[in-house]
């Protein structure tokens, strides 16, 4: 089975997130799959353990950044619907032949909202199977509330999707 990992950053990258990652991704790989990680921010880990930079996944992207800025003020700024397109493209070589995609958080928290509209519609197409694993919810969190609005992107974090696991 071909597994991707995903998340705004990875290993080596310091984190609570990122050293999940490369605990599931070794694992995975032991079991004799085949993984990769997708990521804004790191690098290859393990030579059995692909990796795919995508910067535009980062969430300290400058585009993304600037962009958040706008949406944590409820505004959908103008480069929104842009960036969601390069994500899905840049996304798409990656995913094409994947069995399972595992997201971290990326669903869950408003830190690169067009990842999530991007993962949201790959996974609403019928692509790979979509496990979405959340360490965080925004919605439950109060010091993110600020960041939250009723409307679409925002409600992608607290709606359900029905045809993910």
């Amino acid at each position: 089975m071909k597994i991707v990992v995903l998340h705004y950053a990875a290993p080596p990258v310091v984190g609570g997130v990122e050293s999940i990652m490369a605990q599931h991704a070794r694992l995975m790989a032991r079991a004799g799959h085949r993984v990769s990680i997708a990521a804004g921010r790191g690098s290859q880990i393990d030579k059995n353990i692909g990796f795919c930079l995508v910067p535009e996944l980062d969430s300290r992207n400058p585009e993304v950044l600037a962009l958040k800025a706008e949406l944590d003020q409820g505004r959908i700024p103008a480069g929104f619907e842009p960036l969601v397109e390069r994500i899905e493209a840049a996304l798409a070589p990656i995913l094409q032949d994947a069995d399972r995609v595992i997201p971290h958080n990326v669903c869950s928290l408003s830190k690169n909202l067009a990842l999530t509209a991007a993962l949201h519609r790959i996974s609403e197409r019928g692509g790979p199977r979509f496990i979405l694993w959340h360490h965080d919810l925004a919605w439950t969190t109060p010091r993110y509330r600020p960041e939250l609005h009723d409307g679409y992107p925002w409600d992608l974090l607290r709606t359900d999707w029905p045809w993910v696991q």
